[in-house]
Parts: C-alpha cells; sequence; structure tokens
C-alpha cells in the first residue's frame, strides 16, 4: 500500500504561461544537493543545446540545504549537503552560454503551481530510486526520466510512464530526455498513462480503503482463532 499524494484543489493551479509555439520545459524540482544529480541535469541539458541543437526549456525549481552547525554540519558537510550548489549551479549557466534556456526558480512555494509549465519531469538521482516528484508529475500527465536500474512497476514503468536510465549519466540522461522533447506523441502518449498509473497506485481514497480491508482481515483472523 502507497502512501497517497494530496494535491488538493484549494489553491487553484496557475495556467500555462506559454504560448502555442513554446519549446517543451523539463524540470528537475527538489532540495538542490549534489547526489540529486543537479550537475549531471544541466551538463544533459547542454549536450542537448550546445551539441545537438534540441531546442527546450530547462526549469531547476529548489534551494540549498538548510544550514546547520556543530557535528551535524561536518556530516552534513561530508556527505555532500552543505554545498552551495546554487551558486556552482549559476556559475555553470554563465559558463555554457546557457542562460537563456535554464532557468533557477528558486524555491516554489506552492509546487501545484509549477507542473502546468512542464512537460517532462528529471529525476536522475545517484540513489538510484524515484522520488516523490516523479509521482507528483504523473499525477499531473507529466512522464519521467528516471535514473534507476531495475525499476520496479509502482516506481517507473520504463517506456509506459516515463523512461528509465541505468544510472545519472548525463549522455544516457541526454538521450533519453531527446526522445520524448522531440517526440511529442509520445510524450503525451506517456503522460497519459503515467496519470492513469498514478491515479491507480496513489489514490488516497483507494489506498485508504486497502488499509482499511487490511485491517479488518487481521481483527477477523484474530476472532475466529479466539473463538
Amino acid at each position: 500500500v502507497h502512501n497517497g499524494l494530496n494535491l488538493g484543489t484549494d489553491v487553484p493551479l496557475a495556467a500555462d504561461p506559454r504560448g502555442p509555439n513554446s519549446k517543451p520545459s523539463v524540470a528537475l524540482i527538489g532540495v538542490l544537493i549534489r547526489f540529486k544529480g543537479v550537475y549531471e541535469f544541466l551538463e544533459a541539458a547542454r549536450i542537448l543545446v550546445r551539441e545537438r541543437g534540441v531546442g527546450a526549456e530547462f526549469l531547476i525549481a529548489g534551494e540549498n540545504a538548510r544550514a546547520q552547525s556543530g557535528l551535524k554540519s561536518k556530516l552534513l558537510k561530508l556527505m555532500g549537503f552543505s554545498e552551495d550548489v546554487e551558486s556552482e549551479l549559476a556559475r555553470r549557466i554563465e559558463e555554457f552560454g546557457l542562460h537563456e534556456h535554464v532557468h533557477l526558480l528558486g524555491f516554489v512555494s506552492d509546487i501545484r503551481s509549477l507542473y502546468p509549465r512542464v512537460d517532462v519531469l528529471c529525476f536522475p538521482s545517484h540513489l538510484d530510486a524515484a522520488g516523490r516528484p516523479v509521482f507528483e508529475a504523473a499525477c499531473f500527465g507529466i512522464p519521467s526520466v528516471v535514473a534507476i536500474a531495475n525499476p520496479e512497476p509502482d516506481a517507473v514503468v520504463d517506456g509506459v510512464t516515463g523512461l528509465a536510465i541505468c544510472r545519472p549519466d548525463p549522455i544516457l540522461l541526454a538521450d533519453a530526455l531527446e526522445k520524448l522533447i522531440i517526440d511529442t506523441p509520445y510524450r503525451q502518449q506517456l503522460g497519459r498513462q503515467a496519470q492513469l498509473w498514478a491515479a491507480e497506485h496513489f489514490s488516497i481514497a483507494a489506498n485508504a480503503r486497502l488499509v482499511s480491508d487490511l485491517y479488518q482481515r487481521l481483527v477477523n483472523a484474530s476472532v475466529e482463532r479466539q473463538g
């Protein structure tokens, strides 16, 4: 039984501000930490824009991990959590001449306002797993490219709800993103399938019923043993 996603409707979703001739957009969402694959994402953007001439917009939504002190600070530094990733990304964007193509959005307080602007979600984590943004994006009908070597059906269905790459390699990432950027019908098909998949696996009402049924079976089994 999965944790449900409650994206809610109390805050109206922002309308997509892009015009009809806008370029597809690819987003990376989350805390800016090295092991989230943020540098691989930027390098993939450079490959696509500068080497392959692929027209796309790249969005990075998030901020640096919060500063800590003492022993916790030392441990987080060893793990790469205290690095000023945001400033390094800004520096590399300028170095690569990507300021018109890659946009640092900072912290987005209501992520629901961002998803209408996104065509592909990218999750190139070094942890070999799919994170919450993958499931949120699926709810909005957005396919994902995820770095996961052996994807499980409840994480990402390769070629159905998105594309899986075996590791967060910039070239592998660029190859997968290029497929979804240039093939609009394929991207939209995966997005529709992702939305159906998310409704099946992450509906709060459906998952609550599964938990309730499980408890009921346990109670019934206990009563039968006592009887």
